[in-house]
């Protein structure tokens, strides 16, 4: 939680490799080319619930209706695991 200012690692699709990484947000300007967080709304089905799901400082993301980097379908979602305060 120390470097939460400076650090934000978020989950994105690399369009070339068809692959999911992680990639700090907070460092957008030197993201992978045709990499893409998967806050963007293209990255999901459209079907978003009225808030986020998933919700940290500027990222949101929501749970269910994500790209699968495997199959390409919106089929991917993502899990919340872990302590929080």
């Amino acid at each position: 939680m120390a470097t939460y200012g400076k650090e934000c690692n978020v989950p994105a699709y690399n369009k070339d490799k068809g692959e999911l990484e992680v990639h700090n947000y907070h460092d957008k300007q030197n993201l992978p080319e045709n990499t893409t967080f998967y806050d963007s709304p293209e990255m999901h089905d459209g079907k978003a619930s009225a808030s986020p799901d998933l919700e940290w400082g500027e990222v949101q993301l929501n749970q269910n209706g994500n790209i699968c980097p495997n199959c390409g379908h919106h089929s991917m979602e993502f899990l919340t695991t872990g302590l929080f305060d």
